[in-house]
């Protein structure tokens, strides 16, 4: 069903839509969930948020245009759009 809008099918797009299933899915679980399941379900996203504030802090040092980063992020790991489009501005002061 999440595969028939689709025309042609290509490795890239069985794998972006298997993706959005599996956030789809795992956000309606981490939604029905009560302690300890929600916090351990909250832990497995942690790695994602933490890998995509290192490809924006990465990209943004070498130049790269923010949406292209943000493209390319885990939706697991995605924070509010306008907290992943601050974080690549983060200028490191001495203060």
């Amino acid at each position: 069903e999440a595969l028939a809008d689709t025309s042609t099918l290509t490795p890239n797009i069985l794998q972006k839509k298997a993706v959005e299933k599996l956030v789809t899915e795992f956000k309606y679980l981490r939604t029905q969930t009560v302690e300890p399941l929600s916090t351990f379900l909250d832990f497995i996203t942690y790695e994602y948020m933490i890998e995509n504030v290192m490809l924006l802090l990465k990209g943004a040092l070498s130049g790269r245009d923010i949406n292209e980063l943000l493209e390319q992020c885990h939706p697991l790991g995605m924070f509010k759009e306008s907290t992943m489009r601050s974080i690549p501005a983060f200028e490191n002061t001495s203060k």
